[in-house]
């Protein structure tokens, strides 16, 4: 199956992978590769790892604004999961939810790709499916038992 540089930079905008999406912006720019390249070329390029970093570093694509945080709660073994751009707008945001205070926040991105089941339906979904329905942020996800991939909806 033939992937294209145009479909591997739509997923990796898609899913917050920032350099990877910098480093294909600066070769399709830079007219090293089309859209409609084979991805395979991509490995051919001689890139200016400079700038891509530049490119990065200013994120002129806007990737990986939004962020998943862990919150651990104050009953044992329980995590609120949210979405946001900044670890204050979790804090307020849980204390306005939940009342609770003095809580643990945890960067937790590295779940986006993990699958959670719904416990009111059984649906399984990857976390960065759902960040991408959701239209405001910061954003409550719900809470999960640590070490389990069950997600309940609290409150």
């Amino acid at each position: 199956m033939k992937i294209t540089v145009g479909e591997l930079f739509e997923f990796a905008v898609e899913m917050d992978m920032s350099l990877v999406a910098h480093s294909i912006y600066w070769a399709l720019t830079n007219g090293k590769v089309d859209a409609n390249d084979n991805m395979e070329k991509l490995k051919k390029v001689q890139s200016d790892e400079a700038e891509i970093l530049r490119l990065h570093k200013t994120n002129l694509l806007g990737t990986g604004r939004i962020k998943l945080y862990a919150v651990k709660t104050q009953t044992k073994d329980w995590f609120a999961f949210y979405f946001a751009e900044q670890a204050m707008d979790v804090f307020q945001l849980h204390r306005e939810k939940f009342g609770e205070n003095n809580v643990d926040l945890l960067p937790a991105d590295r779940l986006l790709c993990g699958v959670m089941a719904s416990a009111e339906t059984g649906k399984e979904e990857f976390l960065f499916e759902r960040k991408k329905r959701m239209a405001e942020f910061p954003a409550y996800v719900g809470h999960a038992r640590a070490g389990e991939l069950v997600m309940f909806q609290v409150g």
